[in-house]
């Protein structure tokens, strides 16, 4: 879905509409050089008010950060400025790997606030429960080579999960020979 990989088999089809922002968990999409501001404005023309103003309407940064190298981030400035980044490219999808590891509860809640903020779809890949529970309308497991969809968020899914296993239990007890 992001791009980077070309499908075994088939194809991948969106809409031409379709702007695909790809939050990695490693943060290798960032530059190692220039500050925070630079990383956001590069290949952009505008003047520095116009840019900054832009960047601090996400309410992710405090204006001293934008100064600040990105070698120097931490991972919780760092992921606010892929998202900075997704928002300025005017992605309407994002595909979030582990997008809260290693973060702050303080840049935890920055960025989930940003996320509610954005009106497209979000595919996450994540063992966060509580970002589970609140942002996910349906999970998708993956587990031995089945992927199995249920619909709601964290407790839905456990709830759901937990029927299934009994429900496939009962099954195989009842054709058991006995």
């Amino acid at each position: 879905m992001a791009g980077r990989l070309k499908p075994d088999a088939g194809t991948v089809t969106a809409a031409a509409s379709t702007v695909v922002g790809y939050l990695d968990q490693e943060q290798e999409s960032l530059p190692a050089n220039g500050t925070l501001y630079e990383a956001y404005a590069a290949g952009r023309i505008g003047e520095w008010e116009e840019i900054k103003g832009e960047l601090m309407s996400y309410h992710l940064f405090a204006f001293p950060d934008l100064l600040k190298p990105v070698a120097k981030l931490s991972v919780g400035q760092k992921r606010k400025l892929q998202l900075a980044l997704l928002m300025e490219a005017r992605a309407n999808v994002l595909l979030l790997d582990e997008p809260t590891n290693h973060i702050s509860l303080d840049v935890l809640e920055e960025f989930e606030d940003a996320l509610l903020g954005f009106g497209g779809a979000i595919m996450a890949v994540s063992h966060d429960r509580r970002f589970i529970e609140r942002f996910a309308d349906q999970v998708w497991e993956m587990s031995e080579g089945r992927l199995a969809r249920y619909l709601g968020g964290w407790e839905e899914y456990v709830t759901r999960r937990q029927d299934a296993s009994g429900q496939a239990a009962r099954d195989r007890a009842r054709s058991e020979p006995g």
